[in-house]
């Protein structure tokens, strides 16, 4: 026997059409007025992002301004630091420079030289402009007052001469005292002598100048940080 009755027909569920259906509207989109609302409301949205956009970066910009100003006065205080320790022994030095005159001077006249021995060692301040450099690369200067970046360019503008007067005395006692320390002052010839009493006159006016040049860059050193202490700007 045969089963004639079948199962009942499930009815099949309508499939999902995931795509969108645009259909065209019976009347224009927007009249003038919606047309002008709408344009009201895409330019307030795309003036808000580019605040939001202007402030952050405004909020970077003065976070990179602070941060390098912040490193540059560690470095002029840790360069003052330097150059006032070297201040303090330069006159030691020069001290050394003129008993060593005096000595030429006595071993030209045929008299000894009446000094046991001389040591010289150069007088040097090791100054640091790796904050300065790196607000350069940063472009942290485009973010500060111009007078404040005005400031901090003259500073290391002064540094600079100031390192190079450090470099040409290390140079110039180099090439005196090299020779002494080899030959040595009480068996060298006068023509000898008279070449490192030149040398030597020519150390000690490079000595005073770059004492007075680095008196000079610790005193707009320490204007400056007062100044920032103070919270007012140094010229």
């Amino acid at each position: 026997m045969t089963d004639d009755a079948s199962e009942p027909a499930v009815p099949e569920s309508p499939t999902k059409d995931e795509t969108m259906e645009i259909h065209a509207p019976s009347k224009p989109i927007l009249s003038v007025r919606e047309a002008l609302v709408h344009l009201a409301i895409v330019t307030v949205g795309i003036l808000i992002s580019l605040s939001f956009e202007g402030v952050r970066e405004y909020v970077e910009h003065r976070e990179l301004a602070n941060h390098a100003r912040e490193n540059l006065f560690d470095e002029i205080r840790a360069n003052k630091a330097a150059l006032d320790g070297m201040l303090t022994t330069i006159g030691r030095s020069q001290d050394n420079y003129r008993r060593a005159h005096r000595a030429i001077k006595n071993l030209l006249a045929d008299q000894p030289s009446g000094v046991d021995n001389l040591n010289f060692s150069p007088d040097l301040a090791g100054l640091s402009t790796a904050a300065y450099s790196t607000a350069q690369v940063t472009q942290a200067f485009s973010y500060m007052e111009y007078e404040e970046v005005r400031g901090f360019t003259s500073l290391y503008d002064m540094q600079a001469q100031y390192m190079t007067l450090q470099d040409r005395a290390l140079t110039g006692l180099t090439g005196f005292s090299g020779p002494m320390m080899l030959n040595g002052l009480d068996h060298a010839s006068k023509p000898d002598l008279q070449e490192m009493q030149r040398r030597l006159e020519e150390v000690f006016a490079t000595s005073l100048g770059q004492q007075q040049f680095g008196m000079a860059l610790s005193a707009q050193y320490d204007a400056r940080l007062k100044a920032r202490a103070s919270g007012t700007r140094a010229n």
